[in-house]
């Protein structure tokens, strides 16, 4: 039997035909792999259930035995940029799923979200303003007001919009407009806002510009909201979400859900998708049990096993070739080129698998990268098993010629 499989050069075909699908078995069995297909569904939510097609948000609350959330200031500097500067990441605020009524009351605004920045303060910006952390734009500098009421807020030019269209005082120009001197005059101004129907009293700290891609992206999962300092009306700071957005890009997905699992590694969190922009239905459960589920660690084990498998199989074909190679004479080359042509086979099947079923089970990340890595592997022993063996046959033969020189 060994004997067949030492001259049998079909035997180290067999081994690479054994052993590279099961790159993509191990690949099926690996948390990370249930990551990507969470992921990947958190794509499709976002392409086919939102309503602009660009982000759905995933926030973070805190439980009655979980503790704080962890800090939005430092959290916003550790995301920001991750994957590039002019994309949405992260945001902290209160009212994002909209459980709450808050309002300014007379069509001023709509149920009312509140994004929270921490302290007050702005730099200059593009011939404006902005906040000094956060890349909301306003019109004016910054002022503290915090002894006239310590329930500041930025409104939206839009809300300042129409609060200028109630009073009879102001006129909008030739172009429609009001004067930045009418903005102006709205700051430092207390404004009744209503929560579930109570009226509190905020200040106007500032106005915000409606523009840019933080803003854009604000929008579009919690609505029409102002921005608010260390203080809200009704303790509402208790009731804080970090929110995290999530995208059409898959890769970006998994890069927040690993994060987020391990910001928030206790499990004792409430994390949840916010609903505002979604459009019909969809599965929260799986999208959520990238957090709440341990069945995704389950196989981990398997696929370490099966991994190993494939290593050994395929350390197996090339050692076989190798001593093939030096043992018989012929169609070396040919056997050598059919060996390296069967490494992409498995590969190519599990690609048109993939492309017709979509099911990242069979062409996960890690099994592309893991194929990868023993092909290289594979031409490397190939070429330095090679040489080695070429210098012993060529050390063997010298050896013999000096022997028959000294006999004569």
């Amino acid at each position: 039997m060994i004997n067949f499989i030492k001259k049998n050069r079909f035997i180290s075909l067999l081994l690479i035909a054994l052993s590279l699908p099961l790159v993509y078995i191990f690949g099926s069995f690996l948390s990370n792999t249930h990551f990507e297909k969470i992921a990947e569904y958190a794509t499709n939510v976002v392409l086919n259930h939102t309503e602009n097609k660009k982000y759905c948000a995933i926030t973070v609350e805190a439980s009655s035995d979980s503790g704080s959330i962890v800090d939005s200031d430092s959290e916003f500097h550790q995301l920001y940029g991750v994957f590039r500067q002019q994309k949405i990441t992260f945001a902290s605020g209160m009212n994002v799923d909209k459980k709450r009524d808050i309002s300014f009351g007379n069509l001023i605004s709509d149920n009312l979200s509140i994004l929270y920045v921490g302290p007050v303060g702005t730099i200059e910006y593009n011939g404006h303003y902005k906040h000094y952390t956060s890349p909301i734009e306003v019109m004016f500098a910054d002022e503290r007001n915090y002894d006239i009421n310590k329930y500041v807020v930025y409104i939206s030019q839009s809300h300042a919009d129409k609060i200028l269209d109630l009073d009879y005082n102001y006129q909008r120009n030739e172009n429609n407009e009001y004067s930045p001197d009418d903005y102006y005059s709205l700051l430092k101004k207390n404004i009744p806002i209503f929560i579930n129907g109570n009226e509190h009293q905020v200040l106007i700290q500032n106005i915000y510009y409606q523009s840019n891609y933080y803003y854009e992206g604000l929008n579009e999962v919690m609505g029409d909201f102002v921005i608010s300092s260390y203080y809200f009306p009704e303790n509402l700071r208790s009731e804080q979400q970090n929110i995290y957005f999530l995208s059409e890009y898959t890769y970006q997905n998994k890069f927040f859900m690993s994060y987020i699992n391990s910001v928030y590694a206790s499990k004792k969190f409430t994390v949840k998708l916010n609903h505002f922009n979604i459009v019909g239905d969809i599965d929260d459960a799986y999208l959520m049990s990238f957090y709440y589920s341990n069945e995704i660690y389950r196989y981990d084990w398997l696929a370490i096993f099966v991994f190993v498998l494939s290593g050994v199989l395929l350390l197996g074909s090339v050692s076989l070739l190798i001593y093939q190679n030096r043992t018989l004479a012929k169609n070396n080359v040919l056997w050598t080129i059919s060996n390296l042509f069967f490494l992409f086979i498995p590969y190519l099947v599990f690609k048109i698998i993939y492309l017709i079923t979509k099911d990242v089970s069979f062409l996960s990340a890690d099994s592309g990268k893991i194929t990868i890595w023993y092909i290289v592997s594979y031409l490397l022993v190939l070429t330095v098993g090679s040489i080695v063996f070429k210098n012993k046959m060529n050390l063997k033969v010298s050896h013999n010629e000096e022997c028959y020189e000294i006999d004569i």
